[in-house]
Order: structure tokens, then C-alpha cells, then sequence
């Protein structure tokens, strides 16, 4: 559904989410504190915590 969540650690709680604009369309890569998913739009997102 292009929904990207962001999870506490410890307890597993959602604390952000991300709707890209298509269906993600390959796994997610972490590099630093950045976060990368590509999208069936075309669109590659880099993602940090807010």
C-alpha cells in the first residue's frame, strides 16, 4: 500500500509513518541515519526520523 512506519524499538509502537505515493516496490536500506525505499511511481525516498 506505499506505507512506511517507523518503530520504537522497545516497545514496538508506532512513532511515524510515510505514504509514498505508489506501492513499494523493493526492500528498505538504511545508510546513517537515512532511510531508502523506492516506489512503483518511479520516486526513490530518503527518509530520516523526525
Amino acid at each position: 500500500d506505499g506505507k512506511v512506519l517507523g518503530l520504537d524499538t522497545a516497545t514496538g509502537k508506532v512513532i511515524w509513518d510515510f505514504q509514498t505515493q505508489g506501492q513499494i516496490t523493493a526492500g528498505p536500506v538504511v545508510a546513517g541515519d537515512t532511510l531508502y525505499v523506492a516506489s512503483r511511481d518511479g520516486t526513490l525516498y530518503a527518509l530520516t526520523a523526525p
